[in-house]
């Protein structure tokens, strides 16, 4: 089974890169002992390193800023895997999201 995910930009219709200026990322992430944490700065710091103009942020699920998720244009999600699922502190997240969902606040 291939479980690798292959990211796509879709171009313009012109083919010029896409527009960077004032993009917002949240790497939301659960972590019972610092790994994924990690992870999740390792990641904002790379976005920040790579685009000088982006808005990133590491947000802990139990401290969400939840203004700040509703309008980032990317939302990259990080938990650790217990017995193949994610951790009860992420899916307690998960389930706290279900209205922005229902609502289409997070669709695009």
């Amino acid at each position: 089974m291939n479980t690798s995910v292959t990211p796509s930009i879709v171009l313009p219709a012109d083919n010029t890169a896409p527009s960077v200026s004032n993009i917002s990322m949240a790497v939301i992430y659960h972590s019972n002992y610092g790994h994924t944490q990690r992870v999740a700065e390792a990641i904002v710091t790379g976005a920040r390193q790579q685009l000088s103009e982006i808005q990133a942020k590491a947000v802990d699920v139990n401290d969400v800023d939840w203004d700040f998720l509703d309008q980032a244009d990317l939302l990259v999600f990080g938990s650790a895997v217990y017995m193949g699922s994610v951790t009860a502190g992420f899916k307690t997240f998960m389930d706290a999201t279900s209205k922005r969902w229902y609502h289409g606040k997070w669709q695009g």
